[in-house]
């Protein structure tokens, strides 16, 4: 068994690894050099589809239930505390977003510290100071038709108080739409 396994599987493995080589051989050069060698030619021919084109009408119609509103009208708050001074429009003037709506008018109060000067028993007391109004302009926070103004010259408001309305003038389609219906769109 010793020789077997020493001398006999290697000679044969030798031999298969020889017979392999020369195949290899064979198919990769001597093959190749043959004048006869056949060189074939794609049987297949690549035509472009052509379709002419035709005049004609499409037409797809989709019927939704739905509904048309107005959007939302916009609420104006009062943006100062005090008298209202002036009005810029009137209710129906269209407005755009900015635009002076009313002013309002506050008084200062002077500093009560300027106000106790020591006076001399001689001299004639000072007249006291003019009164200081600061003015603060209410705008229109959006572009509309101003639909409604509650607000009027003398009125006393404050912040935050409902001084008029203004209608975007836009509207609002709404329906509902099925899952056919969407794909036909």
């Amino acid at each position: 068994m010793r020789v077997l396994r020493r001398y006999v599987f290697p000679m044969a493995w030798l031999a298969i690894f020889a017979v392999i080589a020369v195949a290899l051989f064979k198919l990769a050069f001597v093959d190749g050099m043959r004048a006869e060698a056949v060189t074939e030619q794609p049987t297949a021919q690549l035509v472009t589809p052509s379709v002419p084109a035709t005049l004609g009408t499409v037409t797809n119609v989709v019927q939704i239930e739905g509904s048309v509103a107005s959007d939302p009208a916009v609420a104006v708050r009062s943006t100062a505390e005090g008298t209202v001074n002036f009005l810029f429009v009137d209710a129906g003037a269209n407005v755009s977003k900015g635009d002076p709506l009313f002013q309002v008018q506050k008084l200062v109060e002077p500093d009560p510290a300027r106000l106790t000067v020591e006076l001399d028993p001689d001299e004639e007391p000072a007249p006291p100071p003019a009164p200081v109004y600061t003015y603060v302009n209410v705008v229109a926070p959006a572009a509309g038709k101003l639909t409604e103004l509650t607000v009027l010259v003398d009125q006393q408001v404050s912040v935050g108080a409902d001084a008029a309305t203004i209608s975007p003038g836009t509207f609002s389609v709404t329906g509902t739409l099925t899952g056919s219906s969407e794909s036909r769109v």
